[in-house]
């Protein structure tokens, strides 16, 4: 399961990153998750209308333009593959994320994917998730060592591999098309 998940994710990151200079304003569409303050979108059945039984909450700080279009994959993703997705935002508020992920937890989820709101407080977001498996993306945990690989991991890169990444696309892309202003 932990591998169907994290599959999700790369996917949804992958698509997601490639998707960032897409047209659009960012805003996704949701309905008020109870108990809550955040919107929430929710996906329950693949196109075949079978159920993988995976319920992944997803934490997001907020709903910029990346965020959004990483939601909209994973639940593109999440539908094709059967798994129930619910995507909160915590509007850039720690209690309300930690709130979210213990939310998750008491309604069943198997799983949570956090995009932490800070980066320190990844304990008390592995506190609230109890036995649930944690996906950290986008934000790695201050301190790495709470990645066991098992039950709790990151799925990312390296923010200076992630810069170089970004520097060798826009090099190849002005190089491409022949621009030569940089503004």
């Amino acid at each position: 399961m932990k591998k169907i998940v994290a599959l999700l994710l790369m996917t949804s990151l992958a698509i997601g990153i490639a998707g960032c200079g897409a047209s659009g304003d960012g805003n996704s569409q949701g309905s008020s998750s109870s108990g809550s303050s955040a919107s929430a979108e929710s996906v329950s059945s693949g196109e075949t209308g079978e159920s993988s039984g995976i319920k992944l909450g997803m934490c997001i700080p907020a709903r910029d333009q990346f965020f959004s279009a990483l939601e909209r994959s994973a639940s593109e993703k999440a539908a094709e593959l059967g798994i129930e997705l619910q995507v909160v935002e915590a509007k850039d508020d720690i209690s309300t994320q930690i709130s979210q992920i213990e939310n998750f937890k008491n309604n069943g989820f198997t799983s949570v994917a956090v995009a932490l709101v800070s980066t320190e407080s990844y304990q008390e977001a592995l506190n609230a998730a109890g036995d649930m498996n944690v996906i950290f993306f986008n934000r790695i945990p201050s301190d790495t060592s709470c990645l066991d690989g098992e039950k709790t991991i990151y799925v990312g890169m390296p923010e200076i591999e992630a810069g170089g990444a970004q520097g060798e696309w826009l090099a190849d892309y002005f190089e491409e098309s022949g621009e030569k202003d940089l503004n």
